[in-house]
């Protein structure tokens, strides 16, 4: 029987465990949230908000809002200008940014190249089968 043995390391997180939900296209999880924000009628845009989150970006920022990702390449008050994976730029407004708030769906992935809110390393178990030794 090989010799099995269990070590804990630590390793480095690279993407974003919410990135998933940016991949350009609306999944029941978005539309779920939306029907929510909806039926709490909530009166749009709410500018504080809205100015709040944008007051935390910074230029180069990687930024999901709805079901999509942009670099962020200029910011406004009550807005920003964000490159998508298509290399359009696009200008988000309040009311796509107040959408994003109110469902859930509206956060930084990345800065500096590293994944924003999230810690960067984490530990796990690894199990080791070494079968040229018994035990």
């Amino acid at each position: 029987m090989p010799k099995v043995t269990t070590e804990e390391v630590t390793i480095k997180v690279k993407d974003h465990p919410r990135e998933m939900f940016y991949a350009g296209k609306q999944t029941t999880d978005h539309l779920q949230q939306m029907i929510k924000f909806i039926a709490l009628k909530q009166p749009m845009p709410d500018y504080s908000k809205v100015e709040a989150f944008v007051q935390t970006l910074k230029v180069d920022d990687i930024v999901g809002v709805n079901h999509n990702q942009y670099k962020v390449e200029s910011i406004d008050t009550r807005a920003f200008s964000g490159q998508q994976r298509n290399k359009q730029t696009v200008t988000l407004s309040a009311e796509d940014i107040t959408i994003g708030l109110g469902t859930g769906f509206c956060e930084i992935l990345y800065r500096d190249g590293k994944p924003f809110g999230i810690e960067t390393e984490k530990k796990v178990k690894v199990k080791i089968v070494d079968h040229t030794k018994s035990e």
